[in-house]
């Protein structure tokens, strides 16, 4: 019996520790700063933001937590550079954690060198998605990261903002996977998983579509398909994925560039709208790859 309490009182010791020993930020980060394996988890107590020129370094294997709704605005550099061995979690804190705890992720006019790498992002979302993005151009590079259980979008872009997103799995968001919310913005998107989103796995204007390339896995979303918004198309090749191309509005190929459209592709009109050459449109199938143009309608009638 004495044992017993012993026992008890050990990992109540134990246990009380893992609180005592978090570290807790909020407020600016407005001089460069680590945040160490050592000091892990990390909590995120209120809204928390990395002042412009400053850079904030997160350690291989630590875990941030957020305490509610907060929102994490990047205005300087965040640099979180796991390892394949060694992931950063970004979660919540909640006992039962739920998609929507925490707000998002907001690179806004982030500076160059913002890096996540090898980082497990869930359970934000609460508007946008687990990451906003704003103005912060070619900065960010996203890279064998999961982006999960949002309680919006995965990943949400405005206003230029051109992130590298590769060899990530973004998956189990409430809304889409990916929502591109500017025609000046042009992610370049390779070789992600995409898969069991409430809506689109893709959501962008027709200029970026020749920028998703590589071996892109898209199954088990609402709509398996990328929604393409109406917009003027310059140069490029837009890829076959094995899901459709779905498009929402009036596309225009401009004068003296060319679209080409791979063999195997599926482009799906989601009601009256057209696809204007003015320069030059290459769909170029085989006899056993055929390239379709048909409604996205359902039952699909003539017209």
């Amino acid at each position: 019996m004495q044992k017993t309490k012993c026992l008890v009182m050990l990992i109540g010791v134990i246990l009380l520790s893992f609180q005592i020993f978090a570290t807790d930020h909020s407020g600016t980060i407005s001089s460069n700063e680590t945040w160490y394996v050592g000091g892990s988890p990390h909590h995120i107590t209120g809204d928390l933001t990395v002042a412009n020129g400053i850079t904030l370094t997160i350690q291989a294997g630590c875990t941030v937590k957020f305490n509610g709704d907060y929102i994490f605005t990047i205005y300087g550099v965040l640099s979180a550079n796991g390892t394949s061995g060694s992931h950063i979690t970004i979660t919540s804190n909640a006992g039962t954690p739920a998609a929507g705890d925490w707000d998002y992720i907001y690179f806004n006019g982030a500076d160059a060198g913002c890096l996540l790498n090898y980082c497990d992002i869930r359970y934000g979302g609460l508007a946008y998605g687990n990451i906003l993005m704003y103005n912060s151009g070619t900065n960010v590079v996203i890279t064998n990261s999961t982006i999960e259980q949002s309680g919006t979008a995965g990943i949400y872009l405005n206003n230029s903002s051109s992130p590298t997103i590769s060899d990530c799995i973004i998956q189990n968001n409430t809304t889409y996977g990916i929502y591109c919310n500017s025609t000046s913005s042009y992610p370049d998107i390779s070789d992600c998983s995409i898969l069991n989103n409430g809506s689109y796995a893709i959501a962008t204007y027709a200029n970026n579509v020749k920028d998703i390339t590589g071996t892109m896995t898209i199954s088990g979303n609402t709509y398996n398909s990328v929604y393409i918004y109406s917009a003027t198309v310059y140069t490029g090749t837009w890829l076959d994925h094995n899901v459709p191309y779905v498009i929402g509005g009036n596309i225009t190929v401009d004068n003296e560039d060319s679209l080409t459209i791979d063999p195997d592709c599926e482009i799906r009109f989601n009601g009256n709208y057209q696809l204007q050459i003015q320069g030059t449109l290459i769909a170029d199938g085989t006899p056993s790859e055929h390239i379709t143009f048909t409604s996205n309608l359902e039952p699909q009638n003539p017209g």
